[in-house]
């Protein structure tokens, strides 16, 4: 059997200091280099899907010959406190908006995945607390 693994890195549109992130609000010269260096696809950082035009991304992606790993979402609960398994139902309520809205740009642009990392919230505190956002958590996922 032959294995394939694709060459990227992650990039994010707007500057960050959500890490590793490799030339962070400097989208396009990121996009650039990667294809000047060999690279095949990029894994994108979004804070909102407002961050970047869905059409001219594909574009870009396009002419450069990269395709989209996956889009990253952990900005979205570090900065704006969005994250699917946190207590108040408001927040995970927008939330799992913000979750949908990033799932639909990724199908969009003919993205790979979409990594439930740091939107997922912070899973500590005592077992009772780590378990009701857990619970959170998988019932925002599902939605």
């Amino acid at each position: 059997m032959i294995i394939s693994n694709a060459k990227g890195i992650s990039i994010s549109p707007q500057p960050t200091k959500f890490g590793p992130i490799m030339f962070a609000g400097r989208l396009w010269e990121g996009l650039q280099a990667l294809s000047d260096n060999g690279f095949s696809c990029v894994e994108l950082s979004l804070r909102s899907v407002n961050d970047v035009s869905s059409t001219e991304l594909r574009k870009r992606l396009d002419e450069l010959n990269l395709k989209v790993s996956a889009f990253a979402t952990g900005q979205a609960c570090l900065f704006d406190r969005l994250c699917l398994g946190c207590d108040d139902p408001n927040q995970r309520k927008s939330a799992v908006d913000h979750f949908k809205r990033i799932t639909d740009f990724a199908l969009e642009v003919g993205a790979g995945a979409v990594i439930i990392g740091g939107i997922r919230g912070r899973l500590s505190g005592t077992g009772e607390d780590y378990h009701r956002n857990m619970k959170n958590g998988i019932q925002a996922i599902r939605e």
